[in-house]
């Protein structure tokens, strides 16, 4: 067989499927961070493909050619029936139960890569692809799988329209065409000569006889994805919030349940080792000022191997604990925030100290470690407001409490802490002058003896996690570098404790609203200090980077995956390079047509909802109307309510009515949009400027 020549169904038909399929399940592997599962069904594919070309070659002309539809058929069925047994056969036990749709998928995609010897039975292997590929967006677990479902779609395209080509010969052939143009053409035969699938593109049949345009198509798809991805993402979080979907359960180590907040042990063990299987899925989307450390456990005992909070102190002192803290803040400013579930769960990550009366969900409490959680599982979607309280300046408090409470005794036991710890402490806080020295001090310290690197080894059996990260590897993650600053802030007499939650990222905000991920998991050390309450100290912040010791992210960590993925690189380029060159080659262009409008009129409209979710801190929900939005917002526009209804009404006939608006429209539309801008300016700032009455009022 010629490789290239659409004429024939070739290696290169084979290839394409070969390839796209290979990605379809190496993505669904890696949405379980099982890579294996791609390997092994991407073997398989390979072998099947070897098969199926051999069959198709050595019996082209065969009645069991002609009958691949039906045994494909029975072999699809099978792989559906029979997925919970397939499973078993699948590298690390194959997909959780959830997820069994994605492992049948991936046994058609097998089975079917040693049954296609056809072109309709080599197109089908697109079906299940396309279906593994949506299953994994769902789960939005594989952050690469946009890449891969690219080079899927480029070679699907390829392979569909090579296959099309080959039909519009033999349509060619049944309306007489070849016989007009005295060419010989063998209706018996299964393959036909290159020559003769070339004649049909320089007659009538020119424009349905090639790859070429599929190509481009393709292509067109991949860029405007590529360049208006950001875009997009920016205009529908805009305008319609943080769409989300359940994540399936996959399997995970215990650091990586913690930072998914499922499980509540009251222990929290340090010192473990690197944290794999991070995904960068999001846990929570928080409307915050800034990035804040968001509390999620406290802990306050010290075993020698991690932290617990089962130290016999009921809720009623926990709950006093956090009254005191609170009634402590000298001078507060108030902190807004809204979080937002992105996984279900029953605790909550929150900044700083607040009160429980100033929380929209009744359902929140105090648990045993300090933490915050609902009575009853808080679904995706839901919000939960609230107002907490900070010192306007806690660098202006010098000192802890004397003397001190006793309900803030446990939070200075020392009582398992290795002795080279305490010598250290006793040294690094000497020279301070006060109480908030010697924190600083602890914190400069642990920070030159130690560097940061999410990818130590575990600390050895039997050793002490805090002694061997400060004094023998030298390197550790967070926890190790927070249970430091506590142990030895304790020995300076400061009530102290150990905190997990969330620290999100700038990159991950989008007008203040955060999306806060697994990713972001943390530790830190809390001080207890007066007039201020809780601060945090976190040594890992100053701490220096050891080479290589970022976070791993979805990482495969293997010599095998690094190769898979050059060459699905590779492949992907490679693709796309070919189409650029189909487009270079390209000789004629469409007729020019009218700009669409109603684009820019989209454009403004987001902008037009963001101000709006900007000023009334509410967002469009997704099953808004524009005019359903503005009457949910009408209270907090006040007198700007009339002008922004006005411009409601015209962007509703603008973007929904027949007909194109014109350059003019358009320039007032943003002229518009721009005098409602100053309104609200206008607006904000009356509001922030005290009146008269409170002008005179002397201070308490």
């Amino acid at each position: 067989m010629v490789a290239g020549s659409g004429a024939r169904l070739g290696w290169l038909d084979y290839l394409l499927t070969a390839i796209g399929s290979m990605l379809a399940v190496y993505s669904a592997g890696m949405s379980i961070d099982t890579p294996a599962i791609g390997y092994f069904c991407g073997a398989l594919i390979i072998l099947g493909t070897l098969c199926s070309y051999g069959i198709r070659v050595l019996a082209g002309s065969s009645k069991l050619i002609r009958a691949d539809g039906p045994i494909y058929a029975i072999a699809a069925i099978g792989a559906i029936v029979g997925a919970p047994a397939l499973m078993t056969l699948l590298p690390s036990g194959g997909f959780p139960l959830q997820m069994a749709a994605a492992g049948g998928l991936c046994w058609m995609l097998v089975f079917g890569s040693f049954l296609s010897w056809g072109d309709s039975t080599l197109l089908f292997q697109a079906v299940p692809g396309i279906a593994l590929f949506g299953l994994v967006g769902c789960y939005d677990t594989y952050r690469n799988v946009v890449f891969a479902f690219f080079g899927f779609l480029i070679c699907l395209c390829t392979g569909f329209a090579r296959a099309h080509g080959r039909e519009m010969l033999r349509r060619a052939a049944e309306s007489g065409y070849f016989d007009r143009a005295g060419i010989r053409f063998d209706p018996s035969a299964p393959e036909q000569s290159a020559e003769l699938f070339d004649t049909i593109k320089k007659g009538p049949w020119r424009w349905v006889a090639g790859p070429e345009w599929a190509l481009i198509s393709a292509l067109a798809i991949v860029l405007i994805s590529l360049a208006g991805a950001p875009v997009i993402q920016s205009s529908v979080q805009g305008v319609a919030g943080f769409a989300s979907i359940k994540m399936p359960v996959t399997k995970r180590n215990a650091a990586v349940s913690q930072a998914l907040n499922q499980e509540n042990t009251g222990s929290a063990n340090i010192g473990q080792g690197p944290v794999t299987g991070l995904s960068g899925q999001p846990i929570y989307e928080a409307k915050l000022d800034r990035p804040r450390y968001l509390r999620l456990h406290s802990f306050i005992a010290y075993n020698g191997r991690g932290w617990t909070s089962r130290t016999g102190l009921s809720l009623d002192v926990l709950q006093a604990i956090s009254d005191m803290a609170l009634s402590q803040i000298k001078n507060p400013v108030t902190i807004d925030f809204q979080i937002s579930p992105r996984v279900v769960t029953r605790f909550f990550a929150l900044p700083g100290e607040f009160d429980m009366t100033d929380v929209t969900d009744a359902r929140l409490f105090v648990n045993p470690d300090g933490g915050y959680e609902s009575a009853e599982p808080i679904e995706i979607g839901h919000f939960l407001s609230g107002r907490s309280l900070e010192a306007k300046d806690p660098s202006d408090s010098l000192t802890t409490l004397h003397p001190m409470p006793s309900i803030l005794q446990p939070y200075l036991d020392t009582q398992h802490e290795d002795q080279q710890v305490k010598d250290l402490a006793l040294q690094v806080i000497k020279d301070g002058k006060n109480d908030r020295e010697k924190a600083e001090a602890i914190m400069r310290s642990i920070a030159q003896h130690a560097k940061y690197n999410a990818n130590v080894a575990a600390t050895p059996p039997g050793a002490d996690p805090v002694a061997h990260f400060l004094f023998d590897a030298k390197e550790g993650y967070c926890d190790v570098f927070a249970s430091s600053m506590v142990l030895m802030a304790r020995n300076a007499g400061i009530p102290a404790r150990f905190v997990t939650g969330y620290l999100p990222e700038d990159q991950d905000s989008i007008d203040g609203l955060f999306i806060v991920r697994d990713k972001d998991y943390h530790a830190w050390a809390e001080l207890f200090f007066k007039d201020v309450g809780w601060v945090v100290y976190d040594p890992t912040s100053i701490a220096t980077m050891a080479e290589g010791g970022e976070v791993k992210v979805r990482s495969a960590g293997s010599l095998g995956a690094f190769w898979l993925t050059a060459l699905l690189d590779g492949a992907i380029f490679g693709l796309l390079g070919g189409g650029v060159w189909l487009i270079m080659r390209a000789r004629k262009k469409g007729p020019a047509t009218e700009t669409d409008r109603r684009d820019e009129v989209d454009d403004i409209y987001v902008s037009y909802a963001r101000t709006l979710r900007s000023f009334t801190g509410r967002r469009r929900l997704l099953s808004e109307t524009p005019s359903e939005y503005l009457a949910q917002t009408k209270v907090a526009l006040n007198g700007a309510y009339d002008k922004a209804e006005l411009l409601t009404r015209k962007f509703e006939l603008l973007l929904y009515a027949p007909g194109n608006p014109t350059p003019d429209t358009v320039a007032e539309l943003r002229s518009e949009l721009r005098e409602l801008k100053q309104m609200l300016r206008a607006e904000k700032k009356a509001r922030k400027s005290p009146t008269p009455t409170e002008e005179s009022t002397p201070s308490p």
